[in-house]
C-alpha cells in the first residue's frame, strides 16, 4: 500500500476511533433551548416586563427593546437574563444567535460563570459613528476583540478544558485564552444592551446547548469545529 494512502487511512480509523469517544458525551446536553413556543421557558430568570421588550416566536426568542434604566445619566439601557446548570468543570456551549441592523452602544454576549465570569463572547458597537462593530471574548479577567461578522445569525462556541478556553465562531477557531480562576460553571447569561435614545435593533437568541466534555474529547472537538462549518439560518 502507497504510505501517503496508508497515513491517510490510519487518520481516518484515528478520528473514527476519537468520534465514537466523544459522540456519546456530545449526545447528552445538560441544558438545551430551541425557544420553540411563544414564551420562555420557567428555567430563565427573566428581567422584569418593565426592564425590556421582548418575543418568543418563529423559534427564537428575539429582543426588540432594553427599556432599563432609561435615564439622562447613561447612554445605553441594559437587561440580562440567566438560568442555573449543573455543576460542570470542563464544558462546551454552543450559542446560535444573532443581530439586525442597528446603531450603537449595543451588545449582545454568551457567559458562561460560576460566582464570576468563565467564559464570554460579545457582540458589541460602540457610540462613536466611527465605531466599528466587534466580538469580544474574555476571561473575566483579560480579552481581544476581533471584527464582527456582518448582521445575521452566527453560530457561537466556548469550551474549557483544564485551564485553557477556546472560542469558535461560525465553524472557525477564534481564539484561545487561559482560565485562571478553576471555577466550576453554574450559571448561563445572556447580555443585551441598546441606545438611549434610540432604536438598538433586533437581538435574536435561536439555540443553546450546553455539553460537558472531558478533556480528551476536546481532541476531538478543535479538530471537527476547525474542518466543518456550522449550517446557519438566515433572519428573515
Amino acid at each position: 500500500m502507497d504510505r501517503s494512502v496508508r497515513c491517510s487511512t490510519l487518520i481516518a480509523a484515528w478520528l473514527v476511533v476519537w468520534g465514537a469517544i466523544a459522540a456519546p458525551v456530545a449526545a447528552q446536553p445538560v441544558f438545551f433551548d430551541d425557544f420553540n413556543g411563544d414564551s420562555l421557558l420557567p428555567h430563565w430568570v427573566q428581567p422584569p416586563p418593565t426592564d425590556w421588550e421582548y418575543n418568543v416566536g418563529d423559534g427564537m426568542l428575539n429582543v426588540t427593546r432594553g427599556i432599563y434604566p432609561s435615564s439622562p445619566q447613561t447612554p445605553k439601557n441594559v437587561t440580562l437574563m440567566a438560568a442555573s446548570i449543573p455543576t460542570l468543570s470542563d464544558f462546551r456551549v454552543d450559542v446560535r444567535m444573532g443581530w439586525d441592523e442597528g446603531r450603537g452602544p449595543r451588545r449582545l454576549g454568551i457567559g458562561i460563570a460560576g460566582g464570576a465570569y468563565i467564559a464570554s463572547m460579545t457582540y458589541a458597537l460602540g457610540g462613536d459613528p466611527e465605531s466599528v462593530p466587534i466580538i469580544f471574548v474574555g476571561n473575566g479577567l483579560d480579552g481581544f476583540p476581533l471584527p464582527a461578522p456582518t448582521f445575521g445569525l452566527h453560530d457561537f462556541v466556548m469550551t474549557r478544558a483544564g485551564s485553557r478556553l477556546e472560542f469558535y465562531l461560525d465553524g472557525s477557531f477564534f481564539g484561545s485564552l487561559t482560565d485562571d480562576f478553576n471555577l466550576d460553571a453554574s450559571v448561563i447569561l445572556f447580555d443585551f444592551a441598546g441606545p438611549y435614545p434610540g432604536e438598538q435593533g433586533s437581538f435574536h437568541i435561536d439555540q443553546i446547548r450546553i455539553i460537558p466534555v472531558p478533556a480528551s474529547g476536546m481532541i476531538w472537538l478543535s479538530l471537527v469545529l476547525t474542518t466543518l462549518g456550522y449550517r446557519r439560518r438566515s433572519v428573515e
